[in-house]
């Protein structure tokens, strides 16, 4: 879960004029060109038919489980189709799409005067699908839920690897360390109700409620005592022997039979080793007891080991696949095709959407010079971020951001909210770094460059991929930073290769360029997940924000200290459940403007091209995908 991401592959009520067009585009060809003064009532949107959808990616063994398998695909068949949670998204796009709404939940959970304690209240007489179909979801089946998310996972020697994601309920962690039998904090006072006890106060528990990790687990046949529920014996491959609580459920789910040994199961015949799936109608479900997802197609085949971007347009094009998913950096077709289609209309027409991923360039505030914040802000106003953009893809690759937080999760009030200029004239923006950089300890002559040492030799990382984040962007960000003194020895490499070594704090590398952030929903966790105590322990964020003298001592830097927004962070949480849009844009303009670790540079987009056959199409700006509950499809 966490922010720091480099996906091969997470909203604007406002958008930039040249999306303007291209949506304009897309609502006139799916409206067939009608006139302004058209009388006729909109025709209802027709159910039926197949939707086909083809993805790249590299399938794991584990592919479909909601525990170990998070890609993009996965995540969107979880909260369209598959898997219901408390609470859930509405598959929309924009900030209505980021917003929680009850699901499996009878409403938002009453939350205690301290915050601590969580009380969720289910709607009665919802059942899952076969082969379970008289079964009713009860509160306990998210125990089991969460029994799982604990224990089921990668071995503890893996890289990285953190059982973290629930760390704020009581008992969760030494449950997870095989320390206790139960997790202390899950209570089931009666057969719809689940009370949730946490050890301090978190502002997105309701979206980790609404993360498959949390999906409900039938009891299991014949043993309604055992942990994982149904999923038991099944710690790498529930995937394939999933029950399904939503509008779907994988074909061939009502031959599953849990009253045999989990190795003598047979799985869902619609789940195929290559990542393939196809989802069916569950006959358990019914629109009347879930408002939040339409499923208009009857059947939705997915076929993943498509060989490229370009391919995949092609075969959208050409009518042999619906849609694509690609899990990777916008945009997520060739440039060539999107300008193809944008001026020969009849072919289909092109989506833009924000993907809630900024791209930005991070500073390590133990590192001289980065370690004055007025070097920092000299950073910020010298690079050139309308080049990157051009760099980055142009258009279609994603808009400029002149803030660390995303817009569609502040609603937009800080849409206009530039401090650097980076949308600004560059011989401005250049006589602003200059300034800073004269009031910094680094420029002894206060000519506007550093002339200290620490700036001949800044040890930075950038990563390069797909010819997206192309090396040419480093040389641009290296070019900006010599006008102001600052020599960047950098070094170019995979996302992987990049985060390994700058999550790394004892290789204080000073600055990392083109790292990929993301944000669930609108609650603030981007910064949570940044700026904090619980970041800088689990080694998500290479600026070292909330550093204590011991950390960076340990790790080399000596007797330094480095800013932290903990306090700040910690006033935003207090005022939750409810969300408060004003703490979390004052916390936004902070740490952009005060504490500058982070030069945002690009929110990201996701593109999509959508053929004539799909008749009604809706992004899914929770899980920046395409919601495949929404689509329907034109059919005999």
């Amino acid at each position: 879960m966490g922010s720091m991401i480099d996906r091969v592959g997470h909203p604007h009520g406002v958008v930039p004029f040249a999306r303007i067009q291209v949506a304009a585009l897309a609502v006139l060809v799916l409206l067939g060109g009608c006139d302004n003064g058209s009388s006729h009532a909109p025709s209802p949107t027709p159910s039926g038919g197949v939707l086909r959808v083809i993805t790249l990616g590299h399938v794991s063994k584990e592919h479909g489980d909601p525990v170990l398998n998070d890609d993009l695909l996965n995540r969107e068949l979880f909260r369209c189709c598959l898997a219901r949670t408390l609470l859930s998204y509405t598959g929309e796009g924009d900030a209505p799409g980021t917003h929680l709404v009850p699901d499996l939940a009878s409403g938002f959970p009453d939350v205690s005067a301290d915050r601590r304690i969580w009380t969720f209240h289910l709607r009665h007489g919802l059942h899952y699908g076969p082969p379970l179909q008289t079964v009713e979801i009860t509160a306990g089946d998210f125990v089991h839920a969460l029994n799982r998310a604990a224990r089921v996972g990668p071995d503890e020697n893996t890289p990285g690897f953190e059982r973290s994601d629930f760390f704020m309920i009581q008992g969760y962690a030494e449950f997870s360390q095989r320390k206790s039998a139960t997790i202390a904090g899950l209570e089931v006072p009666d057969r719809y109700t689940l009370k949730v006890r946490l050890v301090q106060p978190w502002s997105d528990l309701g979206y980790r409620f609404s993360t498959s990790f949390t999906a409900p687990i039938p009891p299991l046949p014949g043993d309604e005592s055992a942990p994982f529920g149904a999923a038991t014996g099944h710690d790498t491959n529930y995937g394939s022997f999933m029950v399904s609580s939503g509008p779907y459920m994988i074909e061939g789910s009502e031959k599953l039979d849990f009253r045999q040994p989990p190795d003598r199961q047979e799985p869902v015949s619609g789940s195929k080793p290559d990542g393939s799936r196809t989802l069916v109608r569950n006959p358990a479900w019914s629109h009347t007891s879930d408002p939040l997802r339409p499923a208009y197609v009857d059947r939705i085949e997915i076929r993943r080991g498509v060989p490229s971007r370009a391919d995949a347009a092609a075969r959208v094009l050409s009518g042999e696949a619906d849609l694509a998913l690609i899990d990777g950096v916008a945009p997520q077709a060739p440039l060539d095709t999107l300008h193809a289609v944008r001026e020969h209309p009849d072919r289909g027409s092109v989506d833009v959407n924000d993907d809630d991923n900024l791209m930005s360039i991070t500073m390590n505030l133990a590192v001289p010079p980065f370690d004055d914040v007025h070097v920092r802000r000299a950073v910020a106003y010298a690079i050139d971020r309308q080049r990157l953009l051009v760099l980055r893809g142009g258009e279609y690759a994603g808009s400029l951001t002149g803030h660390v937080g995303f817009d569609t999760a502040e609603d937009n009030d800080l849409l206009s909210y530039d401090p650097f200029g980076a949308k600004g004239d560059a011989a401005a923006r250049l006589q602003s770094a200059r300034a800073e950089m004269m009031q910094s300890r680094y420029d002894s002559k206060h000519e506007g460059a550093c002339d200290a040492p620490a700036c001949a030799h800044v040890k930075a990382a950038g990563i390069v991929d797909e010819g997206r984040r192309p090396p040419e962007m480093g040389e641009t960000v290296k070019s900006n930073l010599r006008s102001i003194g600052i020599n960047l020895d950098l070094s170019l490499g995979s996302p992987l290769e990049v985060l390994t070594q700058v999550l790394d704090p004892t290789t204080h590398t000073a600055m990392t360029l083109f790292i990929s952030r993301s944000a669930p929903d609108a609650g603030g966790v981007i910064f949570g997940d940044m700026y904090t105590r619980l970041a800088l322990a689990q080694h998500r964020d290479p600026s070292l924000v909330g550093a204590t003298g011991d950390q960076l001592r340990a790790w080399g830097y000596g007797d330094i200290q480095v800013p932290d927004i903990e306090d700040r962070f910690a006033r935003c949480l207090a005022l939750f459940p409810s969300f408060s849009r004003r703490c979390w844009t004052e916390l936004d303009q902070y740490v952009t403007e005060e504490l500058v670790a982070d030069v945002p540079l690009v929110e990201q987009y996701y593109v999509e091209i959508v053929p004539h056959r799909v008749v009604s199409y809706s992004y899914d700006q929770a899980m920046v995908a395409p919601a495949f509950d929404h689509v329907a499809i034109e059919h005999p």
